[in-house]
């Protein structure tokens, strides 16, 4: 049996293979470089998806903030695995064509780790986190507005505390698979798994 060989370019870690091709779409000059989709599921295994903000790496764990009692954080409260997708394609952006998917367990982050992001942030975007019941009904985009000056004036002049119902997820890969498009969808796909050991890698047909 043929050992395996990694195409040309690919590292043996694939989180440094994540990082170069981010870099790559950073540096062509992709406005979506940051955006990652994270697929979630109920415990009855009804899937559901939306585009978040990437926050980088942190100890291994691909990272990204928001409401704990949105859809995704209610399905990983109950559910703690989820999918993510970095798809940076050609077009306006001029982009690579380039996926990574990405599968594993989630974890929260500490309860510091949310504040000292939380304090980054601009000052109405902490406002929204507080006002924002996500994915609850609200009567109407008024209701939102009015609700957002309303605590503008409670926190004038003070600082804006982070939300207890709102921190940072960590998704710890299990598995990644990169893919890059190639002529006459001749495509090429990498596939790591975790092992005790370290990481595996294979080739997958298109």
């Amino acid at each position: 049996m043929t050992a395996f060989s990694f195409p040309r370019g690919f590292t043996k870690d694939p989180i440094d293979q994540f990082r170069k091709w981010y870099e790559k779409a950073r540096k062509s000059g992709c406005t979506t470089a940051d955006i990652m989709t994270v697929a979630t599921a109920t415990t009855d295994a009804v899937p559901s998806a939306r585009a978040v903000l990437f926050k980088g790496i942190e100890n291994g764990g691909f990272v990204f903030f928001t409401n704990y009692k949105s859809r995704k954080g209610r399905e990983l409260n109950a559910n703690p695995r989820a999918a993510a997708v970095f798809l940076w394609s050609s077009g306006a952006d001029k982009a690579p064509n380039l996926q990574i998917r990405i599968e594993g367990e989630v974890q929260k982050l500490s309860r510091a780790e949310s504040e000292k992001y939380f304090q980054t942030r601009e000052r109405k975007s902490q406002i929204a986190a507080w006002i924002s019941l996500q994915s609850s009904p609200v009567p109407n985009f008024h209701f939102l507005q009015q609700a957002a000056a309303e605590m503008q004036d409670a926190y004038s002049g003070r600082k804006v505390p982070c939300p207890p119902f709102w921190g940072g997820y960590a998704i710890y890969p299990a598995s990644f698979e990169f893919w890059r498009a190639g002529k006459y969808r001749l495509n090429l796909r990498v596939r790591y798994k975790r092992r005790r050991s370290g990481w595996s890698a294979q080739v997958l047909a298109p």
